[in-house]
């Protein structure tokens, strides 16, 4: 999950588009609307992490929001 947070906080934003080509997802529901929410950002626009946590051990609840 650290891949996802070091190319969010970064905008480095084409390598996650890469990163779900080149991986077995078996749904990609929870992770086109992240992609969606980035094709929109502005420049001027910054990233803001309102919530973070883990269920069961292994599933990652982050949530961010376009500020600006």
């Amino acid at each position: 999950m650290l891949f996802f947070f070091r190319n969010l906080k970064t905008g480095t934003h084409l390598a996650l588009v890469d990163y779900f080509n080149a991986v077995s997802v078996p749904k990609n529901e929870h992770y086109l609307p992240m992609v969606y929410v980035l094709g929109i950002q502005e420049k001027y626009q910054q990233l803001k992490f309102i919530h973070h946590s883990f269920d069961m051990g292994s599933i990652s609840m982050r949530s961010f929001m376009l500020q600006g």
